[in-house]
């Protein structure tokens, strides 16, 4: 997809931030799941599939470009794609019909007014009123769930979206005191780093910790959780003030690792979709979203969702 964007509006980091978060190889810590290409000029948008947004100046150069392009998005909020850049844009337009094309404006300038005169169309206006008066063309089965509907909803065009919500309540009765236990040593300053990757080490990734400790063995770049535990029991011991914090913060961080090597819900729903999605010739991906913490009431659950465009799973 080639997309003339306007990045002062803020979607491009949206797109961006949509990733993998792996923890073990740091230079692939962020490894997006819609690959975004910055390029200055058509030519530089190849077949690999992602998002290419146009830079400022953007250069048409057709005669050295042969990729095929499967849509195009141009916002015409950007000063330049609707004043400098926007002839050759609607001209790129009437040359390759056969590529979708969506116009977005918040008003109808000379640009879009030109626009809606080509295509000789009427305009799709998104209003609040409209988006109050939206109903799905295909009405929610009974007893239908929220996430089902989401499921229906995005599973179109080749891309399937399967979500699997998975729920532990007797994890989920370990969280609040670890939640405040936490809370309270960062509010006092103590052991911060420490504190914090134990937390998310045990509420956000998808498999055993013990799994995690084998993994890293004794590579020096990688601290696992006992590792980690241990240097919040030293902590304690040399602190003047918040030691015993410190203390209850390891004990309980040491019940969670507990009850998770011993019972890891997530993990094994990920190892079942996993040995489902082998028996397929589909590419899978998959994403895990844990969401052991929030603001209010901790939940309880984690949520593994699945997609795949062109025949593309995602877990």
């Amino acid at each position: 997809m080639l997309v003339f964007p306007a990045p002062s509006r803020g979607y491009l980091s949206e797109v961006d931030n949509f990733h993998f978060q792996t923890t073990k190889h740091a230079k692939d810590n962020k490894t997006p799941l819609i690959p975004r290409h910055p390029i200055d000029a058509l030519s530089e948008q190849d077949a690999e599939w992602g998002v290419y947004t146009a830079k400022d100046g953007f250069v048409f150069d057709e005669e050295d470009h042969d990729a095929p392009i499967g849509a195009m998005f141009v916002d015409l909020q950007k000063p330049e794609w609707n004043d400098r850049a926007f002839d050759r844009i609607e001209s790129f337009c009437e040359e390759h019909p056969e590529v979708p094309t969506i116009f977005y404006t918040d008003e109808m300038g000379p640009a879009a007014e030109l626009t809606r005169d080509r295509i000789d169309t009427s305009t799709l206006r998104v209003t609040n009123e409209m988006l109050a008066q939206a109903f799905s063309k295909d009405d929610a089965s009974p007893g239908e769930s929220d996430l089902t509907t989401q499921e229906r909803i995005l599973s179109n065009g080749g891309v399937e979206v399967l979500q699997f919500p998975i729920t532990d309540e007797d994890f989920g009765s370990l969280i609040p005191d670890f939640i405040e236990l936490k809370n309270k040593c960062q509010n006092r300053d103590l052991a911060y780093v420490e504190v914090s990757r134990v937390f998310n080490r045990l509420t956000k990734q998808p498999f055993k910790p013990h799994y995690w400790t084998r993994a890293v063995g004794s590579n020096a770049f990688f601290d696992d959780v006992p590792g980690y535990i241990k240097r919040i029991k030293r902590r304690a011991e040399n602190a003047s003030s918040g030691g015993n914090l410190l203390f209850n913060y390891a004990r309980k961080a040491n019940e969670v690792q507990g009850y998770l090597n011993d019972k890891h819900v997530l993990q094994n729903t990920v190892l079942d979709a996993i040995q489902r999605a082998g028996e397929t010739n589909d590419t899978s991906r998959f994403v895990v979203s844990n969401t052991a913490e929030k603001k209010g009431s901790p939940a309880r659950g984690n949520r593994l969702g699945l997609r795949h465009p062109q025949k593309r799973r995602t877990y």
